[in-house]
């Protein structure tokens, strides 16, 4: 073989290992399943009970080929699959028909308005760019406290569109559900949003996920949001929107979740929800130039592997 020919296939190699790598844990689960039915006659054979006798060399191979296809399953349980992005790091954000927002409950040391804007901020609602600035402004040169509502704000920005977003869900914690109302009132108030056609508030009652579709302060009280810090609660609560939007006929690939707002747990599982969908995490940039951008995460075999103990 040349050195030109092998310099080639040294550089396809190279290039395509970590997919075929990724192969690897799906072509050992199809050979366990495959050959344990042979391995199962074989026992039989060996018990004199197989319809098909077959040789003993041919036993022994099935028998090796299951046994070590379900050993490597087990030894790479831990390490068979980790999170990476499809195609890069972070991207910007394309529109989507579809975005979930988690809605942080305002901060107690901070005084509010009754529309929950911080006493002095004075916002004048005619345009968000302008008001936007305007909170910028607040923190920077001011010096005053960060307002939790003005990431969820730029969040649904980036998908103002000529056809989105069509609908806003709000997760709500068991803090934040009390100040739900406000923050939907303030989103009425911006002329962009004005096409956006539904808001729904996702909480529970009697511990079952509802999509809330209030029309007034009122429609909160018999509702109760979900607890941020636990994972398991969050995790329910997603699994159950997500079963609502395919009853809606909504697809997931007209999906976003924006996990700014919230605890790390929340964010955490936000991403985690979207892992081989088609729905895609974003994240708005705290800082200046408050970008948002957007990671569609895929689970794949782990390289290496874990580590040692």
């Amino acid at each position: 073989m040349s050195s030109v020919t092998w310099n080639n296939l040294k550089l396809w190699w190279e290039t395509n290992k970590p997919k075929l790598q990724e192969c690897i844990p799906w072509l050992a689960a199809a050979v366990s399943v495959l050959s344990a039915h042979l391995t199962a006659n074989a026992v039989l054979d060996l018990l004199g009970k197989a319809h098909a006798p077959v040789s003993t060399g041919w036993n022994l191979s099935f028998a090796i080929l299951f046994i070590g296809s379900v050993v490597y399953l087990f030894r790479k349980r831990n390490t068979l699959f980790r999170p990476r992005t499809q195609l890069l790091t972070r991207e910007r954000v394309n529109p989507r028909k579809h975005l979930l927002l988690f809605l942080s409950v305002l901060n107690p040391g901070v005084t509010y308005d009754v529309r929950g804007i911080p006493l002095g901020l004075k916002l004048d609602f005619e345009n968000l760019n302008t008001d936007l600035e305007t909170m910028v402004c607040w923190k920077t040169e001011l010096k005053k406290p960060f307002w939790q509502w003005e990431m969820p704000l730029r969040a649904i920005r980036a998908h103002l569109g000529p056809d989105t977003p069509e609908t806003i869900t709000v997760i709500c914690s068991k803090e934040s559900i009390n100040q739900a109302w406000k923050f939907l009132w303030i989103c009425r108030q911006y002329p962009e949003f004005h096409k956006i056609e539904k808001y729904f508030f996702l909480a529970c009652r009697d511990g079952v996920t509802e999509l809330l579709e209030p029309d007034s302060e009122k429609d909160f009280d018999d509702y109760q949001g979900w607890d941020f810090e636990s994972f398991d609660d969050l995790s329910r609560a997603l699994a159950g929107l997500l079963k609502k939007f395919k009853e809606m006929k909504i697809k997931e690939k007209e999906v976003m979740i924006d996990f700014t707002g919230g605890p790390k747990v929340a964010s955490v599982v936000a991403a985690a929800m979207t892992f081989n969908r088609k729905i895609k995490a974003q994240y708005v940039q705290t800082n200046p130039d408050y970008q948002v951008f957007s990671y569609d995460i895929v689970m794949t075999s782990s390289d290496p592997g874990g580590l040692a103990g």
